[in-house]
């Protein structure tokens, strides 16, 4: 796993919305449940940013791995989606 900017702002959010959560959670009052609901919502976000790190990384490994390149000439004849 490379670190980079966005790594950092994924763990970054998402240990901010845990303690969202916690305190919102803790307190009792419709600011309580407001804190709560954003730290939901930045979790949610932090993760969906964190898988799509992890598959960009998963890809650009996979790409690195061929020792040859594929040459496509012509498209004619081939499966393309």
């Amino acid at each position: 796993m490379r670190t980079s900017f966005l790594w950092a702002a994924t763990w970054t959010a998402l240990a901010g919305s845990a303690l969202l959560i916690l305190g919102g959670l803790v307190s009792a009052s419709e600011l309580g449940s407001m804190f709560a609901g954003y730290g939901l919502l930045i979790g949610l976000a932090g993760a969906y940013l964190g898988a799509g790190l992890a598959i960009r990384d998963r890809v650009r490994a996979a790409a690195a791995s061929r020792k040859e390149r594929v040459q496509a000439h012509s498209l004619l004849g081939r499966h393309v989606f």
